[in-house]
């Protein structure tokens, strides 16, 4: 996942993100979220947080 978040244009990030925010146990999103921090720089998290409402 983390080389593959930051290769993702800011929608596919969102719709990634944001169906596992919906669809998946909190702890599997909140495992991927991490990983997100981790690799985007602090501009594209932020826009994806916003999308997402993180």
């Amino acid at each position: 996942m983390l080389d593959i978040l930051p290769a993702m244009n800011p929608a596919e990030r969102a719709e990634t993100l944001g169906e596992m925010k919906e669809g998946a146990p909190r702890e599997i999103f909140e495992m991927f979220w991490g990983a997100a921090t981790g690799c985007l720089g602090e501009a594209d998290l932020a826009d994806v947080a916003s999308e997402i409402g993180v």
